[in-house]
């Protein structure tokens, strides 16, 4: 629509001259926002209803969520299995490669290094031995695009339902495509053992259509320097602030952690 049409339909409702363009906010640039988190509550969480998605930044619920994946990369993250209403992991990768810099005692300054041109865990709480599953687990940080709010989220991903991302991710890349001229929806899967819980499921990857791909590859383009750890900044600024904030009670538990 041109200003002048849009100009012109506002006078005739009876409202102020103002150009369509005009948002109000022309002064700010991508790294004035906050992107939010996502999150698929649990039986045990602090807020939100089990089994469904929930954005920290509104509180809104959905039970599924027709996205786009813009990019992923991976991370660690470690649980106090014996507290699982922590509001905080006891350590944490954002990388994959080096410790969140917000934890104060990382067991170790490298989560995972090249030897010997091979990426290999240097972390001891990190590393398999004889057998034993580490207690600090992979994790899948993803950027996605609400198809339907247009709303960009983070959502993390890790235990129980990182094989679906997986198959989700190599479905698409191993036709060699991009992740983004991609959509799916995201649901939620009950599960009874070991006790109740709910995991991320994907379905099958289709091809966007050419009336969304404008708004897919205008996301891309605005938002594909965002890290996630801009968003934990901004949390972490809330917090400090006296306001509410950070996770632990919507994580899952150590058990489901254990993917």
């Amino acid at each position: 629509m041109s200003n002048e049409v849009a100009v012109k339909d506002n006078i005739e409702a009876g409202l102020p001259a103002i150009p369509e363009e005009y948002t109000g906010y022309e002064g700010m640039d991508v790294s004035a926002f906050v992107v939010p988190r996502m999150k698929l509550c649990q039986p045990m969480s602090k807020e939100g209803t089990a089994g469904k998605f929930r954005l920290n930044l509104t509180g809104e619920e959905f039970a599924t969520i027709k996205a786009a994946v813009l990019k992923m990369n991976r991370g660690r993250i470690w649980w106090n299995k014996d507290d699982l209403t922590a509001d905080e992991p006891l350590c944490r990768s954002l990388d994959f490669m080096k410790p969140d810099p917000r934890i104060p005692d990382p067991p170790d300054s490298r989560c995972a290094d090249m030897i010997n041109g091979r990426l290999t865990q240097v972390c001891i709480k990190s590393k398999w031995i004889d057998g034993e599953r580490p207690p600090c687990h992979e994790t899948f940080n993803m950027l996605c695009l609400d198809l339907q709010t247009e709303v960009p989220f983070w959502i993390s991903v890790h235990g129980k339902s990182i094989s679906g991302v997986r198959k989700f991710l190599s479905s698409i890349a191993l036709r060699k495509k991009k992740l983004f001229d991609f959509r799916t929806v995201l649901y939620s899967e009950e599960k009874k053992e070991p006790t109740k819980h709910f995991v991320l499921c994907f379905e099958p990857p289709v091809p966007i259509e050419d009336d969304i791909k404008p708004l897919v590859y205008a996301a891309v383009q605005e938002f594909h320097d965002v890290d996630i750890a801009a968003t934990y900044d901004a949390e972490e600024a809330v917090k400090t602030a006296g306001a509410e904030g950070g996770s632990g009670g919507d994580e899952e538990p150590d058990w489901v952690k254990e993917g």
